[in-house]
């Protein structure tokens, strides 16, 4: 079965997972993914920082990126 890694990433603040997942395939990883996200962004409960993207990546087991999800929020007034 194949592996991946999945890491996020917010701004300089980077989270590499080091467990590997055994999933089926690539569409696998990527339910995976998108469901991880979902529970990732719940938690964040407020913490995004305006026009700094937040980011998740899947590598395969050889470290190719195979899927890249990012969340980009713009501000488009200052926020004091």
């Amino acid at each position: 079965m194949p592996r991946y890694f999945f890491s996020t990433s917010h701004g300089d603040k980077r989270n590499d997972h080091e467990e590997a997942l055994d999933l089926a395939d690539d569409r696998a990883a990527w339910s995976e993914a998108t469901a991880a996200c979902g529970e990732i962004l719940k938690d964040i409960d407020g913490k995004l920082t305006p026009n700094v993207e937040w980011r998740m990546d899947v590598n395969d087991e050889n470290h190719q990126l195979v899927y890249s999800l990012r969340l980009i929020p713009e501000a488009y007034r200052r926020i004091n």
